[in-house]
C-alpha cells in the first residue's frame, strides 16, 4: 500500500491508515514535509512526521530522507526558500471558515493609494530589506495553540496584502506569547461555536 503526499495527511488519519493493515501488509508513506498545501497541520504536525517519528526505533519499519529533490532545481527553490525570496500565490477570494478557529487578521491601509485586489504572486521580505513601491498599509495577522503556526499566518498574512492590492510585502516582527497555568478552570456551560446564549427567566446565561 502506498500512500503519496502522506505530508497533508493528519496524525489521525495517518494512524487510521496504520492500524486497519493486516497481516503481510507493507505499508509505504511518502511526502515532502516542505510541500504542505494542508492549512491545519505543518511540518513538525503533519501525519508523516510524527509518524516517521513514532516507528524510528522500531524494527518492523524503516525511515528515508532524500538530500535533495528530484523533479527540478525550481521546485527545490519553492518548497524552501529564505523568507527574503519567498513567493506565495495568493487567493483573493476568503475561504469560508470552517468550525471555531483563533486564526484572525486585519488590514488598515495607511495611504491615499486604493488599489484593486492583487491576483498573481506576493513577495515576502525580511525587515530591513529594501523594498521599491508605495506603502498600502499594515497587516496583523495573529492566531492562538495549535493554529498558531508559521505555515497557517503566513497564508493568511498572503491573502491580506493582496485584498488592499500589494505585491510585496515586509515582515516586520513575529511575536509569540506563553502562559503558565497553575490552577484548573472549569466551564460549567459550553455552547457549539457561532451558539447565541438566550435570556430565561430574570438572568442571562453567557
Amino acid at each position: 500500500m502506498i500512500v503519496d503526499e502522506a505530508q497533508n495527511l493528519t496524525p489521525h488519519e495517518v494512524k487510521t491508515i496504520i492500524t486497519r493493515s493486516g497481516d503481510g501488509t507493507k505499508i509505504v508513506l511518502t511526502g515532502d514535509p516542505g510541500q504542505i498545501d494542508n492549512p491545519y497541520v505543518d511540518s513538525a504536525s503533519n501525519g508523516l512526521t510524527i509518524a516517521a517519528d513514532a516507528f524510528r526505533n522500531e524494527k518492523v519499519s524503516g525511515h528515508i530522507v532524500l538530500a535533495k529533490g528530484e523533479r527540478s532545481e525550481l521546485a527545490e527553490l519553492a518548497a524552501e526558500p529564505p523568507l527574503s525570496r519567498l513567493i506565495a500565490y495568493a487567493l483573493v477570494a476568503a475561504s469560508a471558515a470552517v468550525g471555531c478557529s483563533s486564526v484572525g487578521a486585519s488590514a488598515v491601509r495607511t495611504g491615499p493609494l486604493r488599489l484593486p485586489p492583487h491576483v498573481g504572486a506576493v513577495e515576502l521580505y525580511a525587515a530591513g530589506e529594501q523594498v521599491a513601491g508605495a506603502d498600502l498599509g499594515v497587516i496583523e495577522v495573529h492566531a492562538a495553540q495549535s493554529e498558531a503556526t508559521i505555515d497557517t499566518l503566513l497564508r493568511v498574512f498572503v491573502q491580506k496584502v493582496a485584498q488592499i492590492g500589494g505585491n510585496a510585502a515586509v515582515v516586520e516582527s513575529v511575536r509569540a506569547r506563553f502562559e503558565i497555568v497553575s490552577h484548573p478552570h472549569v466551564e460549567t456551560y459550553t455552547y457549539a461555536c457561532g451558539y447565541t446564549p438566550r435570556a430565561r427567566g430574570p438572568a442571562c446565561i453567557r
